[in-house]
Parts: structure tokens; C-alpha cells; sequence
């Protein structure tokens, strides 16, 4: 008996941590809902009509990349704000540093 497919389903986080799920029979609807909910680590998997359960790639679209990237620059620039603050890290100085070098990598990317 040939392995059908059953069903697609996708499993992620919103950016608030909260878990997200959702199935359909179409692959590509799926990649769609996660590029405009703009999910976290979604990730796509392919259940067969015997069972079983395959994880398969996702592709992100270049504007939710680019947001993304953007979102973690935001997210870098608030956090070296903080200063070297001992009460918001561990070694505070060094991960002051670590944030600015960060910063400054991701910059480089467009």
C-alpha cells in the first residue's frame, strides 16, 4: 500500500511564547499562515494516511525574514540600553560587550 498523505500540520510560537497549531491539506497554505502571523521556529510536518509523521522543510519568505531580522536588531538595541546592569545579567560587562558586537554584525546585514 502506497504512503498517501493525510494531512500537513504546522507547529509553532507566537512571539509571546504562547504555542500555535494548526493542519490543512495544502503544504503551501500553511507556509503562507506562518509567514503572515509571523511565527516563531514554525515548524512543517506531513502525517501519512498509515501514521507516521515526517518533518519537512519551510520556506520563509524574504519579507518575514527581513522583519525578523529587523525585530532582532529592535529587541539587540533595547537590550544594550540596559547598560552593563548586574541586575538584568550575569557578568554584565561581558555581555554588554557581547550585545554591542551583536549589534554590530547583524547591522551588516540587510
Amino acid at each position: 500500500m502506497n504512503n498517501e498523505i493525510d494531512v500537513y500540520f504546522l507547529q509553532a510560537f507566537y512571539l509571546g511564547g504562547d504555542a500555535f497549531f494548526t493542519e490543512s491539506n495544502s503544504k503551501e497554505e500553511l507556509e503562507e499562515i506562518a509567514n503572515d502571523y509571523n511565527l516563531v521556529t514554525p515548524q512543517l510536518f506531513v502525517r501519512y494516511n498509515d501514521g507516521t509523521e515526517k518533518q519537512i522543510e519551510f520556506k520563509m519568505n524574504s519579507r518575514n525574514a527581513k522583519e525578523k531580522l529587523s525585530k532582532a536588531k529592535i529587541l539587540l538595541r533595547e537590550l544594550i540600553e540596559l547598560g552593563e546592569s548586574d541586575a538584568h545579567f550575569q557578568s554584565a560587562q561581558i555581555t554588554h560587550k557581547n550585545l554591542k558586537k551583536s549589534l554590530k554584525l547583524l547591522t551588516n546585514i540587510s
